[in-house]
């Protein structure tokens, strides 16, 4: 962020650049960008000029394109979007890598608060297969918050339980979208 005076940078992620799941620049580094911003001291009289390069242009959402530039029936909504030097940012149709809207990440080997159980007289550890769809690229997934597998994939992950309890089970694909659900364990009759 920047104002006449400050320009200010705020990394909330990990050091090495992996996901953080659940957390996304607009709800976990913005608040904290708007509290320092708040907090600095004030120098009076320097108003904040808007570059000329900068304005502001009416664009259809989800296609990106320039409102009088669109289709009707592409537009499903319009939005104000801040435009760099004539260049309108890339968005979910003009820019596939972000198409999330389009393309949602879902679980699909797990329902949200379902109950796993081992079968009676069974000797076997619990495992269960980890399945998405949707979402862009390859995903990764994490229990509790913490990464099960180390690199993006798009095969069936499995994972064995060793302790009774409730897990929250989560993946995350390469745009940042996001799904979890919470899955509940017992090892035992």
């Amino acid at each position: 962020g920047m104002t006449a005076d400050y320009t200010i940078g705020i990394w909330t992620g990990r050091p090495d650049g992996t996901p953080v799941p659940g957390h996304y620049g607009a709800q976990t580094a913005v608040p904290l960008l708007q509290a320092v911003a708040q907090n600095l001291p004030l120098v009076p009289g320097v108003p904040f000029i808007r570059p000329d390069s900068v304005t502001q242009q009416v664009i259809c959402w989800p296609d990106g394109r320039l409102l009088e530039q669109t289709d009707p029936e592409r537009c499903r909504k319009t939005q104000l979007s801040w435009i760099l030097d004539h260049t309108i940012p890339p968005v979910l149709a003009v820019n596939p890598e972000l198409e999330t809207v389009l393309n949602e990440l879902k679980i699909v080997s797990i329902d949200n608060g379902a109950h796993i159980k081992l079968p009676a007289g069974s000797t076997e550890p619990l495992s269960i297969n980890l399945e998405a769809q949707g979402g862009r690229g390859g995903i990764l997934w994490f229990i509790d918050g913490k990464p099960l597998n180390k690199q993006a994939t798009r095969a069936v992950l499995n994972y064995t339980f060793t302790k009774a309890g409730k897990y929250q089970i989560m993946t995350i694909d390469r745009t940042g979208q996001t799904d979890q659900v919470t899955l509940y364990v017992s090892l035992f009759m």
